[in-house]
C-alpha cells in the first residue's frame, strides 16, 4: 500500500514530472491486450458439417475424415475414433466416455481416447453454437 502511494505521489508531484511526463504518458504507449483465435479453432469454425453426423457409425466414420482432412485431427486420433466407433454400443458421448475408461484398455490407448473424445467434444460444441 506504501509503494503505491509513492507511486502516485511521484507522478502527481508538479515538482518532479510536468504534464508531458504525466502518468498517462508512460501508460499510453503500452501494447493493448488482444485475443487471437489458435488455428484449430478457426478451423473447427469454418467446419460445416452434416447436422446428423452423430447419427449413427457410418456417418461419424465420414465426420472423422472430414477433421483429418481439416487438419483437426491426427492420424492417432483417427484411428481412435474409428476403433472408439466400431467398439461402442452406441452413438453418444456418455457411451463413448464409458468405453474409454474401461480397465481393460491399455493406458496409453486410454489416453488417446480420452483425447479424441474431448477433442471430438469441442468440434461439436463449436459447430452446435457457432450457427
Amino acid at each position: 500500500m506504501r509503494i503505491i502511494s509513492v507511486i502516485n505521489k511521484l507522478f502527481t508531484s508538479k515538482k518532479i514530472f510536468n504534464k508531458k511526463f504525466h502518468a498517462t504518458y508512460f501508460f499510453k504507449n503500452l501494447p493493448t491486450d488482444t485475443l487471437t483465435l489458435s488455428t484449430t479453432y478457426q478451423k473447427i469454425q469454418q467446419l460445416q458439417p452434416q447436422k446428423n453426423y452423430l447419427q449413427n457409425k457410418h456417418t461419424l466414420l465420414d465426420f472423422t475424415k472430414q477433421l483429418q482432412e481439416k487438419q483437426i485431427i491426427d492420424d492417432h486420433e483417427k484411428i481412435a475414433l474409428h476403433f472408439l466407433i466400431k467398439k461402442s454400443k452406441k452413438i453418444d458421448f456418455k457411451s463413448f466416455n464409458a468405453f474409454a475408461h474401461q480397465k481393460n484398455l491399455n493406458k496409453k490407448m486410454q489416453k488417446l481416447l480420452i483425447k479424441s473424445i474431448h477433442k471430438l467434444q469441442m468440434v461439436h460444441y463449436i459447430t452446435s453454437h457457432s450457427s
